[in-house]
């Protein structure tokens, strides 16, 4: 209310009000006052036109309600344990809540909806703080939202209002750039006192106010417009606290309020709306299976809104909770991030560590509601849904497999969703320009930006997404292989099949895997005994060749002769590499650089292959994909694989061309190459020897015969040079005597006298020096 306007006064004289003690009727005298006694006059009017400005002390607008003639709902109106956080708890007959309040939960906002809303009237509902956990955060905010609108008060939702115990009221408006945060619009709430919350839908009036022990605490604040005529049910948001709501059960109130007020719990049927929320028989478990990125978490969106009664179990709804509860990211999301297993990187390490989800698995069988069970891996895996299964022995358990290409329902959902999105989306920006317009604000052109318009055909079978995959990559690598459909064996009741039937499905899932398996590599693979032991016959046998050899070139400078009979050796048939004839003469006689270094690599390869096969175990792996040898020659030998620096080949199709044997590039039937060798695994080192040796005898022949493309020329290694001398350390002496050097000259004159030359007498006690420097 506007202040009323000072009296005029003249002077020395003014006109007073002065009011009789029973305040019945006033009467106007003329009272004489110094100039001194008017200011000070004036200053305790305007004192108390300020106290009198604060809520509670203003004249109460509300008026008595009248209440003869108005039937109350039938049913009992109370808090819906249906439509509430998981981790609040309910005692007695629901009016006193709590939450859980260690580990991560201690970080977390609660949240609880009534089961009944009003579309108009006048009512009452009350709430007393019981109880606060020290040395943790704590946070209480009421009001009112819509059905099925977030739970979290104060998020930035557009279907709610609130105030909170510090005073803020919260409301938001389509188009707004942000929510309205209105500090102090209220008084704070203290220990132990009753925060009543008056809802007028009546008529031309559509407010919410708060009352502290039955005081007014705040002026009525307007609900926005674009909730009028929707139902809003009480809502309460919390954090480590204990407390006692009162929606007016028995016609009870905590506080009385200066005029007649009903309470919630006497809704008339007129102004009552009942909540969506309806427990139904028994418990059901769901367990959705499909593919990473296609489709499964939109399926789960679409159940969750036919089946709003059914709680979500996921990590990806555990992160929403985190941020509606206000924590913040402290870094940006890494590889390791996705739906399935965010990172939670919010500073808290009870949220990391992610020990809240048997806790989680645990209230949902003790609240008895149905479940959704929503994870991409824990739905592909056979042991994870059984871990799942487990913790819910009474429920009725059905698994859903959504692979292949959606239903046309289900295309029709998405492609409304997309274009009620963009809608909405439009509508904010057009009503943004004109609130802007209308308070002078400047927006900029990320505010006004609408994206285009979708295009919406055959094609659209799931809801855009950010960059947020399902699974991690690494995830994906480390389990897909065994990714399987569910079977009543695992203790499944029923297996529904939503998109294509079991048939298709399976071969879907099939052809998946195997385009995986192409694509990535083994997670977690090791090199295993049967690749070590060989790896080490080989260093040793390689030892024994170059030994040989050494030996061999000895008596090859002794006798040039041997040279040629090693070419003329037969290698068809030679059972002693080390001595092909019986003679002494070794296969390896006349390698050279360029043999010796073929050598290791056909036989490097050749190892690495069959490790492979040998170590991963796996019939859909024949060979190692073309593009993950690399990765694999890393992991086996320790070392980079390098054919352009080591061979001067280009890419590994040139290096097998270049090596001739045993390695070859072959063809999958799914359009991608393996590296393989022709050889058997437990093929002898001295088979690589001899064709080595072939290899070389064969490509002399065509360079004798002027084949210039025959002559091999390998890159050489660079020798080592010798590390830099160091200098030997100059040590700073404590004294060094100053001897002056006398250079003579290199043709002196002649002279008829002889220069008298300074004679250098040392000191008779030198000084101890440790060294002299240079």
């Amino acid at each position: 209310p506007t202040p009323p306007a000072r009296s005029p006064c003249s002077g020395r004289r003014k006109l007073a009000m002065v009011a009789t003690q029973d305040m019945t009727e006033t009467q106007e005298t003329e009272i004489d006052v110094d100039d001194e006694e008017e200011e000070a006059e004036m200053e305790d009017e305007e004192t108390s036109q300020k106290e009198t400005s604060r809520p509670g002390q203003e004249p109460e607008l509300e008026q008595d309600e009248a209440s003869e003639g108005l039937k109350p709902v039938k049913h009992e109106v109370s808090l819906s344990r249906l439509d509430a956080t998981p981790d609040v708890f309910f005692s007695g007959t629901g009016e006193t809540l709590s939450s859980l309040s260690q580990g991560g939960f201690r970080h977390l906002v609660s949240a609880v909806r009534a089961d009944t809303g009003m579309k108009a009237g006048r009512y009452l509902f009350e709430v007393k703080v019981l109880e606060k956990l020290a040395d943790a955060p704590c946070l209480l905010r009421v009001g009112l939202s819509t059905a099925g609108s977030s739970l979290f008060l104060g998020d930035g939702s557009q279907d709610s209002v609130a105030f909170s115990s510090e005073g803020t009221y919260y409301s938001a408006e389509p188009g707004q750039l942000r929510p309205l945060e209105l500090p102090g619009a209220g008084q704070a709430l203290e220990p132990q006192q009753v925060l009543g919350v008056l809802v007028n839908l009546a008529e031309a009036a559509s407010t919410i106010s708060v009352f502290i022990d039955g005081v007014r605490a705040s002026r009525p604040q307007p609900i926005p417009v674009h909730l009028k005529g929707k139902a809003l049910f009480p809502t309460i948001a919390f954090q480590n606290m204990t407390l006692a709501v009162n929606l007016g059960r028995n016609a009870r109130q905590l506080q009385a309020l200066p005029f007649r007020c009903r309470m919630f719990g006497d809704l008339t049927e007129e102004h009552h709306a009942l909540s969506s929320m309806k427990a139904t028989a028994g418990c059901e478990v769901v367990i959705p299976v499909g593919l990473p990125d296609a489709g499964v978490y939109d399926w789960v969106d679409r159940f969750m809104e036919e089946h709003p009664t059914f709680l979500e179990l996921s990590e990806r709804k555990m992160e929403d909770w985190c941020l509606k509860s206000g924590l913040a990211r402290k870094r940006a999301p890494g590889p390791s991030h996705s739906r399935d297993e965010p990172d939670f990187a919010f500073g808290v390490k009870a949220l990391v560590d992610k020990s809240w989800r048997s806790m989680l698995l645990d209230l949902a069988q003790l609240s008895g509601r149905s479940c959704v069970l929503a994870g991409v891996r824990s739905g592909l895996l056979e042991a994870e849904r059984r871990r799942l299964l487990r913790c819910f022995p009474r429920a009725k358990k059905v698994a859903v497999v959504a692979m292949g290409q959606p239903d046309a329902n289900f295309v029709e959902w998405v492609h409304r969703k997309i274009r009620t999105d963009f809608e909405t989306r439009k509508a904010a920006v057009e009503k943004r320009k004109v609130l802007a317009e209308a308070s002078g604000e400047e927006l900029t052109e990320e505010d006004l930006f609408v994206p285009p318009e979708p295009t919406l055909d055959s094609s659209v079978h799931f809801l855009p997404s950010d960059d947020t995959p399902d699974m991690s990559e690494r995830s994906v690598a480390a389990s897909f292989a065994q990714f399987s459909l569910p079977s009543k064996a695992e203790g499944f009741d029923e297996i529904r099949y939503d998109w294509l039937k079991e048939e298709g499905a399976r071969g879907v899932l099939r052809s998946w895997v195997l385009e995986r398996k192409a694509s990535l590599v083994v997670e977690g693979l090791k090199p295993g005994q049967w690749f070590l032991k060989k790896l080490e016959a080989w260093k040793e046998a390689r030892k024994s060749f170059r030994q040989g050899h050494v030996e061999f070139s000895k008596k090859a400078k002794e006798d040039p002769s041997l040279l040629d009979k090693a070419s003329a050796v037969g290698i068809s048939d030679v059972k002693d590499v080390h001595d092909a004839d019986g003679s002494g003469i070794p296969v390896y006689a006349n390698f050279k650089y360029e043999d010796w270094l073929l050598l290791s690599w056909r036989y490097e390869l050749h190892l690495l292959h069959h490790a492979f096969l040998e170590d991963v175990a796996d019939p859909d792996r024949p060979g190692i994909p073309e593009d993950h040898v690399g990765h694999y020659f890393q992991l086996y030998y320790s070392q980079s694989f390098e054919p352009r620096l080591r061979l001067g080949a280009d890419g590994l199709l040139a290096t097998v061309k270049l090596l001739k044997e045993p390695m070859e590039l072959a063809e999958t039937e799914h359009s991608y190459r393996i590296l393989k060798s022709k050889l058997d695994k437990d093929t002898p080192i001295e088979v690589f020897i001899t064709g080595v040796e072939a290899f070389r005898r064969d490509r002399n022949r065509r360079v004798e015969a002027g084949d210039e493309s025959a002559q091999l020329s390998f890159p050489k290694p660079q020798a080592k040079q010798a590390p830099p001398q160091k200098q030997a350390a100059v040590v700073k002496a404590k004294h060094v005597a100053k001897v002056p050097v006398i250079v003579p000259p290199k043709n002196p004159p002649v002279v008829k006298a002889i220069a008298k030359v300074p004679v250098i007498v040392p000191p008779k006690n030198p000084p101890v020096v440790k060294a002299i420097a240079k």
